[in-house]
């Protein structure tokens, strides 16, 4: 059977700490706030030494290192400033890394938490066409043809030759 972890917020385990230190009694405490009398006094120790207590990351450390974990973010974000990077891509840069280091790939999984890890990347959605906007017809080309007659008459062909016959005068 699986044990349910408690929720409560730092707040209230700041305050329920700040109680124990002031001298009451921490198994009174403990079943006011329902946090745990051994996480309580866990916290109260590490106060009473004049440290903090940062809490740790549950589960296995991730595969890729900090250092390579940053530098993919990094490519990733330089990457969606054209054309965004799709989950495979990612997951086939991040398995090159991890080969070249342990010798071993990456999992669906480790996308799945490389994702919630790094925040501020985003999936790439499909932008789906209707038949309408996806499909070319007789009058579609018409006006082709003619936009690029025109640009042929006035001697527009490119923008270099524009910027060229500028600069020329």
């Amino acid at each position: 059977m699986v044990k349910k972890r408690a929720q409560y917020s730092a707040e209230a385990l700041d305050t329920a700490v700040d109680q124990v230190i002031g001298g009451r009694p921490t198994k009174e405490v403990s079943q006011d706030t329902c946090i745990a009398y051994s996480t309580l006094r866990k916290h109260v120790v590490t106060k009473a030494n004049g440290d903090t207590y940062e809490p740790k990351r549950r589960g296995p450390p991730p595969l890729l290192p900090v250092d390579a974990e940053e530098s993919l973010t990094e490519w990733i974000v330089g990457r969606q400033v054209g054309h965004p990077v799709e989950r495979q891509e990612v997951i086939r840069k991040a398995c090159a890394m991890a080969e070249l280091m342990f010798e071993r790939g990456v999992s669906d999984g480790w996308y799945k938490r490389f994702m919630q890890r790094h925040p501020i990347l985003s999936t790439r959605t499909c932008q789906f066409l209707t038949k309408s906007r996806n499909s070319v017809d007789v009058t579609d080309v018409h006006m082709l043809i003619g936009t690029m007659t025109k640009l042929i008459i006035e001697g527009v062909t490119g923008l270099h030759e524009t910027l060229t016959a500028t600069l020329t005068g």
